[in-house]
């Protein structure tokens, strides 16, 4: 059955002859876009969306009214006794007698940690408003604020006496091995200090009491689907000045709407954010078909809590030691829009980790008389993980999974150099090159991990023969128990607490993007393509690396310009590397031979493609249908590269590797007797080996189970590490985690409090709401004809979203059009300027939508047309805004100076043309053109046809444009693999009409990122030397070719694949759309396919079989160590997330003893300054991990053990083979981080 939801009209009767479940159904939106609940919701957290929550970029005009609505909600049940979210701290200002004392404090409190002159003014400001008196501050001083502040507490919900910080202790027990005791709790313990914490369930309550969100939670999960518009493909563009899509939430959902009511046959589904996953669904069937709890009333609604969990250690300072590991926990039932802004504030800090002191090792000696051993060390760094969370974990967590929340979490890890690394399948290492394959999916679902009672028994009978029989940790015999899952001696926290409640923890993982392929697989195909470069000779290198710094940028910050040798990886972050892949192409081609260059534009535009897909924040089943097949052309790329163009070149180190492994050899010079390699040593391709490439087939699973990949993005959670570093910056620097502990609790306070003081906004907040919702300029004209070009432009105020394009109203910059066209008469760009500018003044005049084949205008028409005074006045920057396929409100800025080229819906082509030449062009859904200028004009029509409308003076804008035209020899497109490519007409054998015209703000779609050609050089035969229309920089010349960038960013990327929801199928249709999952060809050269095939058929007639090229060649190499952490958790009821990268923070606190990482780069994770920071590999870097290496290859045994002979010859087999994979892996130059606090199973 299907009812209309009661949020948004009164039940109807059910229909008796209707069959099936109750489905409780929204209306839906301009976009098509509607959801489906298993059961009524009593409210609809998206009903109070407005245009202005919708908006991305900075410069639009924000509602002053915003989203501050009341927040009168009703609770759900397993909030108990929690008053309502307005109820925490209504009218209060805490320990603050009166304002006076509030606002003073609050100051100081947000003022910057260097006091500046803004400092001062704000200050001023807050003595001098209402309601402020001196008077008040009696007795006030910066202690008893903070002392109020820090022992304030509310009788109950948010800041009650529960939802405070502790402090604990955890005991860690030691063993040794040889040394038996009669049990694991009579062996000694050793006590760690310092974890400061909160509880669970008191955070829960809390983030459910946010009075600023309350009404925005998503409580009951549903099914979200988009009714696409008919394909009408190619459409008219509609006038986006007149009629731009409302946003989703411009009209109140049950208001009338104008889009026909759904057929069902012809639904989507779509993913966005994880109350709309497929995994909160099947939670909340098990809800729904349970029994109701007796006390509860029928009002009582049953809700879900997604909470989610990043940990992570960062670094505090950037000179010394500090360092602090937070957990951070947040509900995904909030809108991943508002808890992915660290400005919202939406994290709450759940506890801070400690690490193991150094004086354990003074305890493990007097003990039991010897020093502790590497493997003991390690052992007890992943034990103090899995204490924390048995404390976290406390029996109101418990009682709230089994009675009330139904939560799942996870912390695992992977055992490092493992025979099977996958978190989710038992793959074996020897397949990992496989991943893509049919073979390889059908292994995933045959063969998934599962948390059994057997696997419990074995990891419990492990710890005994570690405790009670002395046995090592890496003794033959608890290898024999673990090694075919392997599984570390670890028994997990959630595995001890959850698994009575039938929870298997292996189903939980989900994919982290920016580590296991940004900051993983491609940054290992990276190197290896810089170290195919530096085969080729230093000068091939130094050309891509001119190449690249010539590259322009995109946008405010999309794509940075690359100021520095992009091969020399210096300072990189993982947008950097993004950015690295989107505009690549254009700068690679032609660097290798033909093949191999073929080989590489194939591998980058499959990877592109797929990293585009990956990062989608609204996914529909058909794109993740594509996402599938996108996977698979994807690995075949990445094999067919290295089954041949890395076969084909002996590639080496680069010099900056060579010479820090030069640097550790001679450092360890005296303890070896080996001659140093100075020579850079070779290096293979060995990224299919790991298990950061094996992961990548499980994204588009991931994203239907638990959501879009953004939801359990690592950035979210190291983001908050700024607010952290901020409080650090306000202790003493001794003991801090309880200082921060404390400035932590003080600022939510304060940003409570302020809703009671709604009568003072603070001046820079005042300054920036009225910049934003300030009024446009109105129309001035200035009369001085002599200012110059060189003159800046009024500042283009913040503009209504609502609005298509904003120019300013400025007139500061008239040119006379005679004047300036005798200045300039020399270039070849003004011919023809007034006949081509009044033919497109009349047409938007006379014929605003003109057919195809409509007549050219007359001469008296075209003379019917005035400018006023015969002045054009130029602008600086046009701003235009646009509706983008997640439905949200964005906006492109175009400057002729820099950000200069524009796409617009293709027009219609005339069906009885003769002229076929050019057919093919027609499918193509965009034209390009590069701004020359901005103008504006003050117009009116008086020739023939003139209505009174028509004979006012009215203004007009317009654009200036120099046309691209496609090259229809290399259309480009998903199914070549290749970029659009482009030229400019020769003005020799051209009409001027053709070169240039003028463009209406209102058709440009937004602005286009074109690349240029590089291999093809540049050329001055196209156009004649021309100031107006090339700038200083191109020396009068012109690339040859341009290629349209389609991954520049999300939206340019679904404008160009199709379906898009709030693209509305306007360029290319979702029909088209399924079209890009194909390919005209297997990836590779054309040279390489037909060896290939040869090759089979050469041994199809001997008789036998073909060897599997892709298995042979991958596993001829020494394969790298699926070392890679992946504490990624899938998010169900009550979800946890720790990110891959927190096992480089892990190492950071020497939390999980040595972790070696054998890459000569160092650590491919290397947390918040590789992630956000940098990536810079340093001498110093470089040295830290040639020596870890070193200490990696210690045998972890205890000094005068008498261990028994067979076992140790076992140990002593097995390690070495270890050492040799490390030892090998760092010669292939790409070697995953290793997170040794694994218990692959339960930790």
């Amino acid at each position: 059955m299907r009812y209309q939801s009661p949020t948004v009209e009164d039940d109807p009767e059910e229909d008796e002859s209707s069959s099936g479940p109750e489905v409780w159904q929204t209306a839906p939106n301009s976009f098509g876009i509607y959801r489906e609940y298993m059961v009524p919701p009593q409210r609809d957290p998206e009903a109070g969306i407005t245009l202005s929550s919708c908006c991305d970029a900075p410069t639009f005009v924000k509602d002053p009214k915003g989203d501050d609505r009341p927040s009168n909600v009703q609770n759900v049940a397993w909030l108990g006794g929690a008053g309502g979210p307005s109820a925490a701290l209504s009218g209060s200002l805490g320990p603050f007698p009166n304002v006076s004392q509030f606002r003073l404090y609050d100051w100081h409190y947000n003022a910057s940690n260097t006091k500046s002159s803004d400092d001062f003014d704000d200050l001023l400001d807050v003595l001098r408003s209402d309601g402020f008196s001196a008077s008040d501050l009696e007795g006030f001083s910066a202690h008893t604020a903070q002392k109020g502040l820090d022992e304030y507490t509310h009788p109950q919900g948010t800041f009650s006496k529960k939802d405070g910080w502790s402090e604990s202790t955890l005991e860690v027990p030691l063993p040794k091995p040889k040394v038996k005791h009669t049990s694991e709790s009579s062996a000694p313990n050793f006590t760690v200090r310092g974890l400061y914490h909160r509880r669970i369930m008191q955070l829960v309550r809390a983030a459910a009491e946010d009075v600023r969100f309350a009404a925005q939670y998503h409580w009951i999960p549903n099914k979200t689907f988009w009714q696409p518009p008919p394909s009408t493909y190619p459409a008219p563009a509609p006038s986006p000045s007149s009629s731009f899509p409302p946003s989703p939430g411009s009209s109140p959902p049950n208001a009338p709407q104008s889009t026909p009511p759904p057929t069902f046959h012809e639904r989507i589904r779509v993913y966005t954010d994880s109350f709309n996953s497929n995994a909160m669904h099947t939670e909340y069937k098990k809800i729904c078909a349970s029994p109701r709890n007796p006390a509860d009333g029928p009002d009582v609604e049953y809700a879900i809590a997604s909470i989610l969990l990043w940990s992570d250690a960062t670094h505090l300072t950037s000179f010394g030691s500090a360092s602090l590991w937070p957990i951070y926990l947040y509900l995904g039932n909030l809108s991943k829009y508002l808890r992915g802004m660290p400005t919202e504030f939406a994290a709450h800090h759940l506890a801070y980790i400690p690490s193991i002191p150094d004086d354990l090792r003074d305890y493990y000696q007097k003990v039991y008389g010897t020093s502790i051993s590497d493997d003991v060390l390690t052992f007890c760094k992943r034990e103090l993980m899995q204490r924390v969370w048995l404390l976290l974990l406390d029996d109101e967590f418990l009682d709230a999974y089994k009675n009330g929340i139904l939560i799942k979490i996870l912390l695992t890890a992977l055992k490092p150099l493992s025979k099977h690394p996958c978190s989710r399948c038992l793959v074996s290492h020897d397949n990992l090159c496989n991943a893509g394959t049919p073979e390889d999916i059908a292994d995933r679902q045959a063969n998934k991990r599962r948390d059994t009672p057997k696997l419990r028994r074995d990891i419990l009978g492990a710890r005994r023969l570690v405790f009670e029989q002395g046995r090592s940790l890496n003794s033959a015999k608890v290898k024999k128990l673990l090694d075919s899952g392997s599984l570390n001696p670890m028994q997990s926290a959630f595995s001890t607490r959850l698994a009575e409640f039938g929870v298997n923890f292996y189903e939980l993982f989900v994919p982290d993007l920016m580590h296991e392929f940004e900051l993983g697989v491609w940054k290992g195909a990276f190197k290896h393509l810089m170290r195919l470069l530096a085969a080729q000779g230093p000068e091939v290198l130094q050309e891509f690396n001119r190449r690249m710094r010539c590259t322009p940028p995109f946008g405010r910050d999309t794509i940075r310009k690359f100021w520095s040798d992009v091969s020399a990886r210096k300072q990189l972050a993982a947008h950097d590397y993004e950015d690295f892949l989107i505009v690549m192409m254009p700068a690679f081609e032609g660097l290798l031979p033909l093949r191999d260059d073929e080989t590489v534009a194939d591998l980058l535009f499959e990877l592109a493609n797929w990293h585009a897909l990956a990062k989608l924040r609204l996914h529909t089943q058909v794109t993740v249908d594509i996402f599938r097949e996108a996977t698979t052309h994807m690995t075949e790329a990445m094999r067919q590269f290295a089954d041949t163009t890395c076969q084909r070149w002996e590639t080496r180190e680069l010099v900056k590797e060579a010479e820090a492994r030069v640097r550790h050899q001679e450092k360890a010079g005296s303890n070896t007797a080996a001659p140093v390699q100075r020579e850079p040593k070779i290096v293979r391709f060995n990224v299919l080996n790991t298990y950061k490439y094996h992961a990548l087939p499980d994204y588009p699973g991931a994203i239907e189970m638990s959501g879009t990949l953004d939801n359990y993005n690592t950035q979210v959670g190291e983001l908050e590490h700024r607010h952290v570093k901020r409080y650090y910056a306000r202790t003493n620097k001794i003991a801090f985690a309880m200082q921060i502990a404390k400035h932590q609790r003080r600022a939510a306070l304060l940003r409570s409090f302020r809703q009671s003081d709604p009568h003072y906004v603070p001046r820079r907040e005042w300054m920036r709401k009225q910049k934003l919702a300030g009024p446009q300029q109105k129309p001035s004209e200035v009369a001085s004809a002599q200012q110059t070009d060189n003159r800046p432009d009024d500042p283009l105020p913040p503009t209504d979203p609502h609005d298509h394009y904003a120019i300013s109203q400025s007139c500061r910059l008239p040119i006379r059009i005679n004047e300036w066209l005798a200045q300039h008469e020399d270039d070849p760009a003004t011919v023809d300027f007034i006949p081509a500018l009044r033919e497109h003044l009349v047409g938007r005049i006379l014929d605003p939508n003109p057919e195809p084949d409509s007549a050219r205008f007359t001469e008296q028409q075209l003379d019917g047309i005035e400018i006023e005074k015969d002045r054009l006045y130029r602008h600086k920057q046009l701003r235009i805004n646009y509706t983008t396929y997640d439905m949200r409100r964005d906006q492109d800025v175009i400057n002729p100076r820099r950000d200069r080229d524009i796409m617009l819906l293709a027009q219609p082509r005339d069906q009885d043309t003769s002229d076929t030449s050019d057919a093919s062009d027609d499918n193509h859904p965009y034209w390009y053109a590069r701004v020359i200028d901005i103008f504006h004009a003050n117009v009116r029509y008086t020739g023939p046809g003139a209505m009174r409308a028509m004979q006012k003076w009215q203004r007009m804008d317009f654009l200036w444009v120099r046309w691209f035209v496609r090259d229809l020899d290399n259309l480009g497109g998903f199914q070549s693999r290749r970029l659009p490519r482009l030229h400019f007409l020769a003005a020799s054998n051209s009409a001027i009409g053709d070169l240039f015209g003028f463009v209406d703000p209102n058709d440009v779609l937004r602005a286009a990122y074109i690349l240029p050609g590089f291999e093809h050089g540049t050329t001055d035969r196209l156009l004649g030397p021309s100031k107006l229309t090339r700038q200083v920089k191109d020396n009068d010349e012109d690339y040859e070719y341009y290629y349209a960038c389609i991954f520049a960013d999300r939206d340019m990327y679904m404008r160009f694949l199709g379906g898009g929801v709030g693209h509305r199928t306007v360029g290319v249709s979702l029909a088209t759309s399924l079209e890009s999952s194909h390919r005209t060809k297997p990836a590779g050269s054309a040279a390489d396919l037909m060896e290939a095939q040869a090759a089979i058929n050469d041994v199809s007639v001997q008789g036998s079989n073909a060897p599997d090229s892709d298995e042979h060649d991958i596993q001829s190499s020494t394969p790298g160590g699926p070392s890679s952490i992946h504490t990624d958790t899938h998010q169900t009821k009550l979800w946890l997330r720790i990110p891959a990268h927190a096992v480089q923070s892990f190492r950071d606190h020497d939390l999980f003893g040595d972790l070696s990482d054998t890459s000569p780069e160092g650590p491919e994770d290397n947390g918040l300054q590789a992630d956000l920071e940098g990536d810079d590999d340093s001498d110093e870097e470089l040295d830290q991990v040639y020596e870890e290496e070193e200490s990696s290859e210690s045998d972890g045994n205890e000094p005068g053990e008498d261990s028994d002979k067979e076992e140790e010859e076992e140990e002593d087999e097995e390690r070495e083979a270890r050492d040799q994979g490390d030892e090998a892996a760092a010669e292939e130059g790409y070697v995953d981080l290793i997170f040794a606090a694994e218990g692959f199973a339960p930790l």
